[in-house]
């Protein structure tokens, strides 16, 4: 035989061997070992990446309550039938929804281990208890801060455009609006000039307020990480400015802000909502150039209150498991910093208006760590409605925070009927982020929090761009009064789409 020829031959098959072998031991997730990690990794079932991390969470807490006998917590796989003095109440409720799933495991792989608690169901039934267990409901807070924070925010801009274009008995697009004119005087009367001082336009009162309100309403689409629900908002913001000349004019307003997270279980493996409360202050501020351009700010904070509900239901064919029904439910709470800066620069002929603008957007969210409460939904042989059901997390502090840039334009004319001044508008918006996005919900069951096992589950990655469009029209009156209405909308955010439809009225005083 030719060994010299056949290392030959056999060299590529070797090197194919060996570079297969090494991708496949780099992808291979580090992390515990057990039979749940076994069934996800072992390519006979088909499992996705939030139900392989589920897996090995709940992998890594039943190792935390099983592997050390003399550690502070400790349940005994083989014998262990009811709490005890190292498996007090809150951890073996854990250790028994833990052992299900690992000796269900144990059934599909035919590993040879205990079965006598498996739930007898088959892969697809795991994969959903997996993401039942996994709790990554709880990244939807971040989105719902971060709704609140985008309609302040527009709540904002409306105002300022209001400054620019008409409130408070100033200009609106450039034409004059002195409230001691009659109606007739006034929507006939000249452009005015830019550089003229506050006494110069004839203020009535320096001082304005506005109302505005809105409703807001969309829905995310599923996806791996995160799970598909329907939302909606209804917003208020009440402000009040002093303008200091014809150029500076500086306000203070507050919001509030009711929305509700409804999570779609006919897409997704869930079910409950979240409900929220929040309430805004934000100071801003208007300055305008002798030759047209203008640069605006706010910057502010806000807080919001959350109530999470969270079911947790997967079946059992062993007539001495019980199948699970269960509630988790919680409250925490947002804070968060909000911060602006715009520059524009309106370009005027007659009643037409084009405007490019450019801006810049910070937002800080901390989301407050919190304990669930999660209880029994049924009453059977083995437990009673309302008792603890073991499947209650412990959720770390969240952190988001969001960085971004944007160009846009509008366009806008102004028609001069006998009784004032319509201005219909429209305008488009580019968002870049800055900033990678992504957040993480770090969480352990209750039961076992000491024991340092728990979930770590990442949000999607959003996209670095996406567009905004908003269309509207505003009516000025005598007097300086003004109403508006207006609907937004948003492209090429992942996995969402939203709508906002608002309006408001604006007076001096």
């Amino acid at each position: 035989m030719n060994f010299r020829r056949l290392a030959v031959r056999s060299l590529p098959v070797a090197l194919l061997v060996l570079a297969r072998t090494a991708c496949f031991a780099q992808a291979a997730p580090p992390g515990p070992t057990g039979s749940l990690v076994d069934l996800v990794n072992s390519g006979e079932f088909a499992y996705n990446t939030l139900e392989r991390l589920s897996a090995y969470a709940n992998q890594a807490s039943y190792n935390a309550l099983t592997a050390n006998p003399n550690g502070p917590l400790f349940c005994n796989a083989q014998t262990q039938t009811g709490p005890s003095a190292t498996c007090p109440a809150a951890t073996f409720l854990v250790f028994q929804n833990l052992r299900s799933l690992v000796q269900t495991a144990n059934a599909l792989l035919g590993n040879g281990g205990p079965t006598r608690y498996s739930l007898n169901i088959n892969d697809q039934a795991v994969g959903f208890a997996l993401r039942w267990t996994a709790a990554e409901e709880l990244s939807a807070p971040g989105s719902v801060a971060t709704g609140f924070a985008n309609a302040q925010l527009a709540g904002v801009a409306q105002r300022i455009d209001a400054l620019r274009f008409g409130a408070s008995g100033f200009t609106v697009n450039g034409f004059q609006m002195n409230s001691g004119e009659s109606l007739l005087a006034w929507s006939r009367s000249p452009a005015l000039g830019g550089g003229a001082s506050a006494d110069d336009i004839g203020i009535a009162s320096r001082w304005g307020g506005f109302l505005n309100s809105s409703f807001g309403w969309g829905e995310r689409a599923p996806s791996v990480l995160e799970d598909a629900f329907a939302f909606d908002s209804r917003d208020a913001t009440v402000g009040i400015d002093y303008r200091f000349s014809r150029r500076f004019v500086l306000g203070l307003m507050g919001g509030y802000s009711d929305q509700r997270v409804d999570f779609d279980s006919s897409q997704s493996v869930v079910g409950g909502g979240i409900r929220s409360i929040g309430w805004s202050l934000q100071l801003y501020g208007l300055y305008e150039f002798d030759a047209g351009p203008y640069l605006n700010f706010s910057v502010g904070g806000q807080r919001t209150n959350y109530h999470t509900n969270r079911l947790i239901t997967y079946p059992s064919f062993n007539p001495d498991v019980p199948a699970v029904d269960a509630t988790a439910t919680g409250q925490t709470t947002s804070t968060a910093i909000l911060s602006n800066l715009n520059a524009g620069w309106p370009l005027n002929v007659a009643g037409f208006t084009a405007e490019p603008f450019v801006g810049l957007q910070y937002q800080g969210i901390r989301l407050d760590g919190f304990h669930e409460t999660s209880v029994n939904n049924v009453t059977n042989a083995f437990v009673t409605a309302g008792s603890p059901a073991g499947f209650d997390f412990d959720y770390a502090e969240q952190h988001i925070n969001t960085f971004e840039g944007s160009v846009g334009v509008r366009f806008q004319y102004a028609f001069r009927p006998p009784f004032g001044v319509i201005v219909p508008y429209a305008k488009a918006e580019f968002h870049h982020r800055f900033d990678s996005g992504l957040t993480q919900v770090n969480s352990s069951y209750n039961g076992i929090a000491s024991s340092g096992a728990g979930f770590d589950l990442p949000s999607d990655r959003p996209n670095s761009y996406y567009f905004q469009y908003a269309g509207g029209a505003s009516v000025v009156l005598k007097h300086g009064i003004q109403a508006f209405v207006q609907y937004q909308s948003s492209a090429h955010v992942a996995f969402t789409t939203s709508h906002l439809i608002s309006g408001g009225i604006r007076g001096e005083f």
